[in-house]
């Protein structure tokens, strides 16, 4: 039997400090586990580069639950 994926959850909280761009990222792949990145950055690129990771780790999840 297939287990439909466990739920994940992305969040990115941002907000403008002293001029600059800030955001807060917290992720989880599994619920009830704790965030697996919970990071402040002022770099749009690290969000791109945390969202990437996190979409890549869902997707392992994901195929985990398939076999």
């Amino acid at each position: 039997m297939v287990r439909p994926p466990e739920a994940a959850a992305f969040l990115v909280r941002a907000w403008y400090e002293d001029g600059q761009l800030r955001a807060r990222i917290t992720y989880l792949v599994e619920p009830g586990s704790g965030p697996h990145a919970q990071v402040t950055t002022a770099d749009p690129a690290e969000v791109h580069r945390h969202l990437a990771e996190w979409l890549h780790a869902a997707g392992r999840a994901t195929d985990d639950h398939d076999r």
